[in-house]
């Protein structure tokens, strides 16, 4: 199998977009086909075609890593110390660039909660930051809503460590950080 380098992968880019703007009926589906056996093909949804119309958005990755500077580290919460966080910030940042949604990390694999929970005890609610009250997925939501972005949450389903220890709670999602 030939490897494929910047310039061949440019080439053949080249070379299909040439033959879709020489045949565009060959990549249509559907009425546009003339085929009449298109139409029981899978067609995207409303929800679908509007998330694809927004076009750009931002994907925010901060968290316990941003302090500590691991993301497989589980450091006790107190760690957990923004001095000027700012959610309007990163809304106008979103906003100059013309995004239309921002997707924040509100847990990552390492378990650390940025929304107030009982569910699991690692996270903003067991922080010294704010005393505890802390929210940022609140403001991370209020920001987006006052700028006009829609909000989207990212929460890994896995949990790498139990808070007080490198113990994994589950040996086999040790390396899994979805």
């Amino acid at each position: 199998m030939r490897s494929v380098t910047r310039r061949n992968f440019c080439q053949a880019a080249a070379v299909g977009a040439a033959w879709a703007a020489a045949c565009p009926t060959a990549l249509a589906v559907g009425p546009m086909s003339g085929n009449p056996d298109d139409a029981g093909l899978p067609r995207p949804t409303a929800k679908q075609l509007a998330w694809q119309d927004m076009e750009l958005g931002m994907f925010i990755h901060f968290g316990m890593a941003t302090f500590s500077g691991n993301v497989w580290a589980t450091p006790s919460p107190d760690t957990y110390a923004p001095v000027r966080l700012d959610t309007d910030q990163w809304m106008e940042a979103a906003q100059a660039f013309g995004a239309k949604y921002a997707v924040f990390t509100a847990k990552h694999c390492a378990g650390f909660m940025q929304w107030q929970t009982d569910l699991y005890p690692y996270g903003v609610k067991q922080s010294k930051w704010r005393g505890g009250k802390g929210d940022v997925l609140k403001e991370f939501v209020e920001s987006c809503h006052k700028y006009g972005i829609k909000p989207g949450i990212y929460v890994s389903a896995t949990a790498t460590t139990t808070p007080s220890s490198s113990r994994p709670l589950r040996p086999d999602r040790r390396t899994s950080c979805t």
